[in-house]
């Protein structure tokens, strides 16, 4: 069956659970250090099995539209996101940690 909207399948994108089909993406924003943290958003996607549908690291903030596992909330990922990439950010570059506060 074709879907109206997108003229594809309408189940495309959508994952079989256990008693269910869905799909568990958000759209994530928020700051970020240094604009080559890329790499490192990607590496932490890689290893949790998340899927980057779409990454866009701005000057300001980061744009980031993901599929998560099931198993996981949407907290965690937020917290694994930014606190893996501040902290390869920080061993790289252990200058800036004198610029931040520490917390």
């Amino acid at each position: 069956m074709k879907n109206s909207l997108h003229g594809g399948n309408e189940n495309e994108g959508l994952i079989n659970f256990n008693r269910g089909v869905g799909q568990n993406a958000y759209h994530l924003v928020w700051k970020l250090l240094r604009k080559h943290c890329e790499q490192f958003l990607r590496e932490i996607a890689h290893k949790y099995y998340f899927e980057i549908y779409e990454l866009e690291v701005m000057h300001d903030p980061v744009h980031l539209f993901a599929q998560i596992t099931p198993t996981m909330n949407i907290c965690e990922t937020l917290q694994l996101f930014k606190g893996i990439s501040s902290y390869k950010l920080f061993s790289q570059h252990s200058w800036l940690r004198n610029q931040f506060r520490k917390g």
